[in-house]
């Protein structure tokens, strides 16, 4: 299947994984607003949020830094792998298994992308 047979979205990968990430954003913030946690709670939750937060930013930036060099790009698909790991662990440590799912379709998303032909190099197969 290469990149022409795609019927929806140039790059569905990012797509999920944004909105894994916005869902994991809204369990996380309404697990901090809930009034029945204790302080460490409070504290994992925030750092739950802070890093589905920084997931969304990556999702949203990746399209436009894969116009540059290749560097910048796989340093964030590193933090994006760091993160989508950091977020589960503190959802387990949490208990809160929609976000681990939220996660793990996060991973999908993010695997999707990066598995998916550069634009380039379809570009260039298409010129020879």
């Amino acid at each position: 299947m290469t990149n022409d047979d795609r019927w929806c979205w140039p790059d569905a990968g990012l797509t999920v994984m944004g909105l894994a990430a916005i869902v994991a954003l809204m369990i996380g913030a309404s697990g901090y607003l809930s009034p029945d946690l204790e302080i460490t709670a409070t504290r994992g939750f925030l750092f739950v949020c802070a890093l589905s937060l920084a997931l969304v930013v990556v999702a949203a930036s990746l399209p436009i830094l894969e116009r540059g060099s290749h560097g910048p790009v796989a340093f964030f698909a590193v933090l994006c792998v760091l993160d989508l790991l950091g977020t589960s662990i503190a959802a387990f440590l949490l208990e809160r298994p929609a976000t681990i799912a939220a996660m793990a379709v996060a991973a999908l998303g993010l695997t999707d992308h990066l598995m998916r032909p550069r634009a380039v190099a379809t570009a260039r197969s298409k010129v020879l």
